[in-house]
C-alpha cells in the first residue's frame, strides 16, 4: 500500500445518525487520540471513513492522521504493519482476523445507551478476533501501555 499506518481507525457515522451530540462527539474523540498520540505519530494513523456515506463534517471530527481512500474497502487496508485497530462498531472491526483491535463505544457518550449495546451484542456475535471494550480513559490508557511503547 502506498499508506504508511500503524494505527488504523475504522469511523462509524455518528451524527448524521443521531447516535452522539457533536460537541460531545468532538470533546470524546479529542480525549482519545490524546492517549493514542502518546504511542503513535499522528502521521502514522490511518483513518478508514464510511466511504461517500460519510459527511464532510464527520471527516472533520479527528484532526489527527491521514484520510484513506474512500473507495476501497476497509479490509484491503488489513495489514501485518497495523499494530492497533480502532474504532467503534462495524463490520469492518468484526472483520479483522489478527491484529490487536480496540473499541472506543464506552468512552463516547451515546444519545440512547441501548443503541450502543445493541451495536457492541452485535459486533460480538459477529467478531472474527478478540476486541478490547475499555469502559473509561483510564482502562484505554493502560490497554494501550500494556502493548505498546510510550513514544
Amino acid at each position: 500500500s502506498k499508506y504508511d499506518y500503524e494505527v488504523l481507525y475504522i469511523d462509524k457515522e455518528m451524527l448524521s445518525t443521531n447516535l452522539c451530540n457533536k460537541l460531545q462527539y468532538k470533546n470524546d474523540l479529542d480525549n482519545i487520540f490524546n492517549y493514542i498520540l502518546k504511542y503513535f505519530s499522528s502521521n502514522k494513523i490511518g483513518k478508514k471513513y464510511a466511504g461517500i456515506r460519510s459527511p464532510k463534517e464527520s471527516k472533520r471530527m479527528i484532526n489527527n492522521g491521514f484520510e484513506l481512500d474512500d473507495f476501497v474497502p476497509v479490509e484491503l487496508f488489513y495489514d501485518d504493519k497495523v499494530k492497533l485497530y480502532l474504532g467503534v462498531t462495524s463490520t469492518g472491526l468484526a472483520n479483522i482476523e489478527k491484529g490487536f483491535i480496540i473499541s472506543i463505544s464506552y468512552l463516547l457518550h451515546y444519545i440512547d445507551e441501548n443503541k450502543r449495546d445493541k451495536s457492541v451484542a452485535n459486533q460480538e456475535r459477529r467478531k472474527k478476533s478478540n476486541i478490547y471494550y475499555p469502559k473509561n480513559l483510564k482502562e484505554l490508557d493502560s490497554l494501550l501501555n500494556e502493548n505498546f511503547k510510550r513514544i
